[in-house]
């Protein structure tokens, strides 16, 4: 049996083999990280006592875990660089904060804390994200580079603000400025309004995206009208 001969690659095949494989591979580290936080979610949601403010908390991890899933599934779509160590450190850093935050579900002081913590390295990823939005990688493409300029800077503005009231929550606890639980809820349900919105909006975004490309998000199905069979006349 002969040996298996492979073609050399030429510079023109390995530029082609980095931008077909590293969003794949990408976006399965990403499925894998998300994972583990979702388990993490899960395993702290039952061991917890149910409460009001346990059930805000928990609906903030889960629309948490799907947002970043959310966010780097068009973030590979709509930038283009090639894959460094940033890169890659960047979503480790997102899901150790993530679930760090998740683990402390039920001790608020620490929650806020960690929430901070995991909004202020969104708000790192979201700059990083910037970064890779240049206007020549949009030369055929009319009207995506000011709207998708537009769409990073929104959420880099909003992620800061949700991080900066996670830490001003924390600390009111630590310097013993509230009691605890006295404003916990109201807080839940701010920061809750605050990652809604910012996920509303990034769906609109994407909605006034694909009206550029012609592209349809829920591609309605086409109804086939079934032809008639022509029948035949016997004499």
């Amino acid at each position: 049996m002969g040996k298996v001969k492979f073609s050399p690659i030429d510079i023109e095949s390995f530029r082609l083999g980095l931008k077909e494989n590293f969003p794949n591979t990408f976006m399965t580290m990403i499925s894998i990280i998300q994972g583990v936080a979702l388990y993490f979610f899960v395993d702290h949601f039952r061991q917890n006592h149910v409460s009001w403010t346990l059930l805000l908390m928990s609906l903030i991890s889960f629309v948490s875990i799907v947002s970043v899933f959310f966010y780097y599934s068009w973030f590979i779509s709509v930038t283009y660089r090639l894959p460094d160590v940033r890169e890659a450190l960047i979503p480790f850093l997102i899901g150790f904060a993530e679930s760090m935050s998740i683990s402390y579900m039920g001790d608020m002081r620490n929650w806020w804390y960690w929430s901070s913590i995991f909004m202020y390295v969104a708000t790192i990823a979201f700059c990083n994200t910037a970064l890779g939005i240049e206007i020549t990688h949009y030369d055929g493409f009319p009207g995506a580079h000011s709207l998708i300029e537009k769409e990073v800077n929104k959420n880099i503005f909003i992620s800061t603000a949700m991080a900066s009231l996670a830490l001003l929550v924390h600390l009111l606890y630590s310097f013993g400025v509230i009691k605890e639980y006295q404003i916990d809820i109201d807080a839940c349900i701010l920061y809750l309004v605050l990652t809604s919105f910012l996920v509303y909006t990034s769906h609109r975004y994407l909605q006034n995206l694909f009206e550029l490309t012609n592209i349809e998000a829920t591609p309605k199905e086409s109804k086939r009208v079934p032809k008639k069979r022509k029948s035949r006349a016997f004499d």
